[in-house]
């Protein structure tokens, strides 16, 4: 099977958020959330319907709580967007290395699905906690209750 997400270093578990289909390999270094949420969810709809015994399975796990693990390292504990995840991390831009710091409604939507998920399949409380603590986040910092959306 070929490697999924990265697997070492400060990015370890994060998707890259492009790279030619060709060369998979060549992504540019960039880490958004939202992606490696994504890619999250979709290890855990494999791990959800598939059987431990299956060849691939120990390796989707691997990269699942890996993925789960970098998501968790995006999650602010304090400021202003505490309990919400920041954007990722540029590892290829004007400063590599830098942590995107927006938090959007979008991406973290995304994590708390794949969290939550993951706390379930995984049977991990830390996913589990994080998700309800970015659940809470959410709806105080990301809810405009005024117009009954999310900002």
């Amino acid at each position: 099977m070929t490697q999924v997400g990265r697997d070492t270093g400060q990015q370890a578990g994060g998707f890259v958020s492009s790279a030619p289909q060709s060369n998979p390999a060549g992504g540019e270094p960039t880490y958004r959330t939202g992606n490696t949420a994504i890619a999250l969810y979709s290890l855990m709809s494999y791990l959800h319907r598939t059987r431990e015994s299956e060849p691939d399975a120990p390796a989707i796990r691997q990269a699942a709580d890996q993925a789960a693990d970098w998501l968790l390292r995006q999650q602010l504990s304090t400021g202003p967007m505490a309990g919400l995840l920041t954007g990722g991390w540029d590892q290829a831009g004007v400063e590599p290395g830098t942590r995107l710091p927006f938090a959007s409604t979008e991406h973290n939507l995304d994590a708390w699905h794949s969290l939550s998920r993951a706390g379930q399949v995984l049977n991990c409380p830390r996913c589990t906690a994080a998700a309800n603590s970015l659940q809470d986040a959410i709806l105080a910092i990301l809810w405009d209750s005024s117009g009954g959306v999310f900002l």
